[in-house]
């Protein structure tokens, strides 16, 4: 397993710009000094199946256990003036990588980050959240956001409560009721790209930092969980206490419940790897391809 630091990525800020955090749980030194000694505990990928790239810049796969399916969102292009296109569309795949619908949800703007609540499929849109009803097919609401400029992932968490990100503008956001308030804020430009939330904190992939941290809900303390995770995106637990998150330029890293970080796959020369799901009764990891236009399968092992 490969051990790993820090990397220069495009459009990070310079080290002023970089949040610097206390290290409350787990020292860095000691992380560092820990990697190697746990990697023959780590886990393995196996490719299980890759679609054909039939997407146009897929960033999140999401599972639906009721119905079988994963719904994958595509960004599509991008205009330079960022202007709004519509190109943007949520597709539905099979476990098996056989496309059944390729524009379920049509006419979005960037869609990125998914989260599924019962029968309500969410979507990050740019600058609005979409609430889709999946039992009748159709749209529940659009959240139209204000003075946002980048909305990312978006998470479920075990009580229901929901949380997006603003990522380039560097705020965490919570809906309470009808309104999306900021529930935390990144001053120091980390840049929050990946979001997960849990039943006493909220974890973030901090996509400039290269850090994962976690935020305790109820005191606001920051404490870090593992540096050099590279463009930090997607972030899943695979039940055993450790978990899996994406570096978007094309990692895949795995966090073990001890703390230490060991990269399963690195396809950083020709193969991204953005916003992941994990289906923990297949031991089945769910990789968007973005700009190679695919969704990967891989089984996670255990030897």
């Amino acid at each position: 397993m490969e051990q790993f630091y820090g990397a220069t990525y495009p459009n990070e800020p310079s080290k002023s710009k970089v949040m610097k955090i206390s290290l409350f749980v787990i020292p860095l030194l000691a992380l560092n000094a820990t990697l190697s000694s746990f990697a023959d505990q780590a886990p393995r990928l196996e490719l299980v199946w890759e679609t054909e790239p039939i997407f146009s810049y897929p960033e999140s796969v999401v599972y639906d256990p009721a119905r079988s399916v994963l719904y994958v969102s595509n960004i599509g292009e991008t205009p330079k003036d960022n202007s709004a296109n519509g190109d943007g569309f949520v597709s539905i795949l099979s476990l098996s990588g056989t496309p059944i619908v390729k524009n379920y949800i049509r006419g979005l703007n960037d869609p990125k980050g998914m989260d599924l609540d019962g029968d309500t499929l969410w979507v990050n849109d740019r600058d609005a959240i979409v609430e889709w009803d999946l039992a009748e097919d159709q749209l529940e609401k659009r959240h139209e956001l204000e003075n946002i400029v980048f909305l990312n992932d978006i998470s479920v968490g075990p009580e229901g409560e929901i949380f997006s990100n603003d990522a380039d503008g560097h705020k965490v956001l919570k809906l309470e009721g009808d309104q999306w308030n900021v529930f935390w804020s990144d001053p120091d430009e980390g840049r929050p790209n990946g979001i997960r939330v849990e039943k006493d904190r909220i974890m973030l992939a901090m996509n400039w930092s290269h850090q994962l941290i976690a935020i305790d809900k109820g005191t606001m303390e920051i404490s870090l969980l593992l540096d050099g995770i590279g463009a930090g995106d997607g972030i899943e637990p695979v039940g055993n206490g450790g978990y899996l998150i994406t570096d978007y330029l094309g990692r895949i890293i795995y966090l073990s419940p001890e703390g230490v970080g060991s990269v399963l796959i690195d396809s950083r020369e020709d193969k991204l790897t953005a916003d992941l799901e994990y289906i923990q009764d297949q031991n089945l990891v769910l990789i968007p391809r973005h700009k190679n236009n695919s969704v990967a399968a891989y089984r996670l092992i255990w030897d």
